[in-house]
């Protein structure tokens, strides 16, 4: 006689979901580049190719090309330690 497969995990409530969300947000991608991606560490060549208007959207939401290497490495292990804490929470870890 075969054994029964296991159970899987009760699936959370969408409600449930949203009020883990809440309480549990992922890391601000938008946030994270204001916080390192200083408009300053730009090129200044590079700096100069941008309009008046882009370089007001620059100085005010930071660069994307202006985080390091060593930054994206920070928000890669964030990002990742959220999702493993969303998938320990759903029961779906690997």
């Amino acid at each position: 006689m075969i054994a029964p497969l296991p159970r899987p995990p009760a699936i959370a409530s969408a409600g449930e979901y949203e009020q883990w969300l809440a309480e549990n947000p992922a890391p601000d991608l938008q946030a994270f580049v204001r916080q390192h991606g200083d408009w300053r560490r730009l090129p200044p060549n590079e700096w100069a190719s941008f309009t008046t208007q882009q370089q007001e959207r620059i100085k005010a939401n930071g660069s994307y090309r202006a985080v390091t290497p060593a930054e994206w490495a920070i928000w890669d292990q964030r990002m990742a330690d959220w999702q493993a804490r969303r998938r320990l929470r759903s029961g779906s870890a690997p």
